[in-house]
């Protein structure tokens, strides 16, 4: 009996012998030289992360000389940090072609201060602010890697060469390029075909983006990327492990038309390319109107009565149907020098991401989220969508009250805001108050130190009804005002509060300073896209009359309604 164990063993190790021996013969020379550069490459030290991590600037409609914005300022911190790789459209590399210069610290206070005060227009304003800010960076072409990413040069791909060395690979290696058709050992390495793309000095071509941003990664008529490695390609190496990936994406959005500079179809076409072609470990976008409507437009098949899932974690910068903010860089002055503030926010991505298989999302948001002020929350709470999962949620669940219809349905007693946040060991400060629901048949106690914004959290235009508002603490202007914190809403949102309770702090002027109560209150807040601004009606009623405010300044007055 142990004389036929060994020899099955023997067998065994004689068949997986011949397997190996027989698939080497089948490996073209190129395939086998491949597999012993990266064999090689393995067993260095830095070996390449499992993650990979990669960012993405896609505009076409911003101009260095005339209207420098979110996306070019975005892509200038990419660059300040040197973080990763960044593929940008070619509109938005134009700051590479600024050259250092000395800028006066007396010259920017002016700059600034004329700008505060309105006699200087954002035309001329912010391209000289932005010229400043990247000629502090000191971009040199030395220090990257730069490849057109097609022949027609509407993208660029640029790899920092210290990103590279940190990780063994050689910047020269990424640097060649190859006109046959086989992979490279680089490009299988690093999961971007980088040696069939063209190396530049610098940028110099800048031609208008397609409609579609997103094409030049993923052709789906061609059923081929130009950037990345797919599946597929990776079959015809079965030895190598296909690295997963965490994109970051910013480009500017339009309410239920556009997300990050791509149509909504197109940004569909993507999201199923990033399920089936490659490896996808997150998906981060920022971009306009990112939430509400087009989120409903994106994930939801009204045909199917189904809403999409995906096997990818996927996080929107976005609350609702409002813009979103990017992070102009800092300037500050000392010594009488200018100089950029430090920022890893990019750096922080890439640390998170490529450091193991999963991802901490929470710490992901929290690198990538600008400054939010309770109470002037707007647009800036970032909403994950977990693998397999139908609906967004907000990832920072210490910074909003979530009312929904499970809850607006089961509860009757009042809601005290700060006790609520307390019991469940949570801040007692929330930024945001967000209503899923649009009845709410209960009272909201607000005593909470700043006053949460209430946003609407229903998809396009949306109408709630709340029983009772009150505070001790806050003024009925202030409380009023929490409607109205939502930036360039495209759509209406109209709130009805029966009662509203607060301290009257002057707000009329006929009313006693302590706690009134207004009745009736109406707030309907839009964009009004003839002025280009914010636009608010609020009317109430106080002691069997009716008023109407349209001015939140310090000093408004109040129009009697007879």
């Amino acid at each position: 009996m142990h004389y036929i164990k060994q020899s099955i063993v023997i067998l065994l190790a004689c068949v997986l012998t011949a397997s190996s021996f027989l698939y080497g013969m089948y490996q073209t020379p190129q395939q086998q030289a491949i597999a012993r550069q990266l064999r090689e490459r393995r067993n260095r030290k830095n070996q390449i992360p499992k993650t990979h991590g990669l960012l993405l600037f896609l505009d076409n409609t911003e101009s260095l000389e005339k209207n420098p914005s979110a996306i070019m300022f975005s892509f200038a911190q990419a660059i300040f940090e040197k973080a990763g790789p960044i593929i940008a459209t070619a509109s938005v590399v134009q700051g590479l072609t600024i050259k250092k210069t000395t800028y006066n610290v007396d010259f920017f206070d002016k700059l600034n201060s004329a700008y505060e005060h309105e006699l200087i227009s954002d035309e001329k304003y912010w391209p000289l602010r932005y010229k400043i800010g990247f000629s502090l960076i000191g971009f040199n072409a030395q220090d990257w890697i730069i490849k057109g990413v097609d022949n027609s040069y509407s993208h660029y791909l640029l790899i920092p060469k210290t990103y590279l060395q940190a990780k063994g690979i050689k910047p020269e290696d990424v640097a060649s390029v190859t006109t046959k058709k086989e992979l490279t050992a680089t490009e299988l390495t690093l999961g971007l075909k980088v040696n069939h793309m063209h190396t530049v000095v610098k940028p110099s071509s800048y031609v208008l983006t397609p409609t579609d941003p997103l094409r030049v990664l993923w052709d789906a008529n061609a059923n081929k990327s130009a950037v990345f490695v797919i599946n597929e390609e990776y079959k015809a190496y079965p030895t190598i492990k296909p690295p997963q990936w965490a994109l970051y994406i910013n480009g500017h959005g339009r309410k239920g038309e556009i997300v990050v500079g791509a149509p909504l179809d197109a940004f569909r076409v993507f999201l199923t390319f990033l399920e089936r072609k490659i490896k996808t470990l997150l998906l981060y976008y920022n971009s306009c109107y990112a939430a509400g409507l087009t989120n409903k437009k994106l994930y939801e098949d009204a045909e199917q009565a189904i809403t999409r899932t995906y096997p990818f974690v996927i996080i929107t910068q976005a609350l609702t149907d409002a813009a979103v903010s990017s992070e102009v860089q800092k300037i500050k002055s000392a010594n009488g020098i200018l100089s950029l503030s430090p920022s890893t926010m990019f750096k922080t991505f890439f640390k998170e991401v490529e450091g193991s298989d999963s991802v901490d999302y929470r710490a992901v948001a929290k690198a990538l989220l600008y400054d939010v002020i309770p109470g002037e929350v707007g647009w800036s709470l970032p909403q994950v969508k977990l693998p397999g999962v139908e609906w967004f949620s907000v990832i920072d669940t210490n910074k909003a009250v979530t009312i929904g219809d499970v809850m607006a349905q089961a509860r009757k007693d009042p809601l005290d805001i700060a006790t609520f946040f307390r019991s469940h060991g949570k801040n007692v400060n929330p930024y945001a108050i967000l209503l899923y629901a649009p009845e709410i048949p209960f009272e909201l106690i607000i005593n909470t130190p700043k006053v949460p914004a209430i946003v609407s959290m229903i998809p396009g235009k949306a109408h709630h009804e709340i029983k009772k508002i009150s505070s001790a603490s806050h003024s009925v202007k202030s409380l009023i005002g929490s409607f109205l914190t939502m930036s360039a809403l495209t759509v209406e949102k109209e709130f009805v509060i029966e009662e509203l309770v607060g301290i009257n702090r002057g707000f009329i002027s006929t009313a006693p300073d302590g706690l009134i109560t207004l009745k009736n209150v109406s707030v309907s807040l839009w964009y009004n896209s003839e002025t280009e601004k914010d636009a608010y009606e609020v009317s109430f009623e106080y002691d069997n009359n009716k008023y109407l405010l349209d001015d939140f300044s310090p000093n408004s007055p109040i129009e009697h309604i007879d």
